[in-house]
């Protein structure tokens, strides 16, 4: 299921994480104009909200190999991003879920992926990607707060 576009960017009390998932997804939308690096992101063509999932790439070249997800990724050119962000079981062991070395992430029960890769010429959107999140109920711990 697409997400379907909403008139406002303000919080709302999220009943389940498939609205919660599209509202990052609008919100990051609606930061196009300042990150020419998501031009071409859409809500509705890049949020998957029954599989709880935003994926998006721009710019980029296929993965590199190496260690770690990065080698396993497409890689970014100086202009592109690839951003995978999803809400998973906690006890999922399917491969991208199980990275050492990332922040850990709630939303209420779910685990939250966030797997992020820009290019050295793009203004980073990690920063206001993950006051989105917050905004939306994305906590860095599992008791919400």
């Amino acid at each position: 299921m697409a997400c379907r576009p909403t008139a406002s960017s303000e919080p709302v009390s999220h009943a389940t994480p498939q609205q919660a998932l599209c509202a990052i997804a609008e919100d990051l939308e609606r930061t196009k104009a300042d990150h020419p690096q998501l031009r071409e992101f859409s809500a509705r063509e890049h949020c998957d909200a029954d599989k709880l999932v935003i994926a998006y790439e721009h710019a980029c070249d296929p993965p590199q190999g190496g260690a770690g997800w990065s080698g396993a990724t497409p890689a970014p050119r100086a202009e592109g991003i690839w951003l995978h962000l999803d809400f998973h079981d906690p006890s999922s062991t399917a491969q991208i879920h199980t990275q050492p070395i990332v922040m850990p992430r709630y939303y209420g029960d779910l685990k939250v992926m966030l797997l992020l890769r820009e290019g050295e010429a793009t203004s980073s959107i990690g920063a206001e990607l993950e006051a989105i999140m917050a905004r939306h109920g994305v906590t860095t711990t599992r008791d919400g707060s």
